[in-house]
């Protein structure tokens, strides 16, 4: 039975914190609208050093929220993600991009995160605005992510019997298209396609679109 959501996120621009949290607390609010045991949840950047030592378990949620930098997760979220030991804990992979494209970044993060022994039962790939919350853009990402938590929420009480505790099912292995990237600049700057991502998405008049995987 699921007990607690815990959101870890590496947010340099803090779109990425936000959307997690909005994630976490959702996701939280869907589970307790069936568990007989209140489930908490919480939110912390994954750099911190609580999050290094946070002890995950079969009772636990994760959500696991990375930025896009030139199609790619940021090498400082990649190095915390590998410090975190994942003991088959359910997961959410999150990306959140504001260009066109989130390139391979969520195919990394799924495959990154279940080498650390992460469960991904499933993954998100949001568009993300600095714009106003009376924005179009703003409301239809709020669209987009209510969407994905009600889809999730009834995967994850499905997976873990949070109505009925012996209907735990084993989750089917998600399938995410892409690639580890063979280009190394951000790896090795990862400040350059910081600046570099900030560029694409101040001169990119397209927007992307919502898609996950469940």
């Amino acid at each position: 039975m699921i007990k607690r959501v815990v959101g870890l996120y590496f947010s340099p621009m803090g779109r990425t914190a936000k959307i997690t949290r909005l994630l976490a607390q959702e996701i939280t609010d869907k589970i307790n609208e069936e568990c007989p045991i209140p489930v908490s949840w919480k939110c912390m950047d994954i750099n911190n050093e609580d999050a290094k030592n946070l002890i995950f378990d079969k009772e636990t949620v994760v959500i696991i929220g990375m930025p896009v930098h030139v199609g790619k997760i940021p090498l400082h979220g990649l190095k915390a993600i590998k410090k975190i030991c994942g003991n088959g804990t359910m997961t959410i992979a999150l990306v959140s991009y504001g260009t066109k494209s989130y390139g391979n970044a969520l195919y990394e993060l799924q495959h990154f995160s279940e080498e650390q022994g992460f469960k991904v039962v499933g993954a998100c790939a949001f568009p993300t605005t600095e714009k106003g919350k009376m924005s179009r853009a703003y409301l239809r990402e709020l669209n987009e992510v209510k969407a994905f938590v009600d889809a999730s929420s009834n995967k994850l009480k499905r997976l873990s019997g949070c109505s009925i505790e012996g209907l735990r099912v084993k989750p089917a292995p998600l399938h995410i298209d892409g690639n580890l990237p063979v280009h190394k600049i951000s790896r090795v700057f990862p400040k350059a396609a910081e600046v570099a991502q900030r560029l694409f998405e101040k001169f990119s008049n397209h927007e992307g679109e919502a898609e996950w995987f469940l």
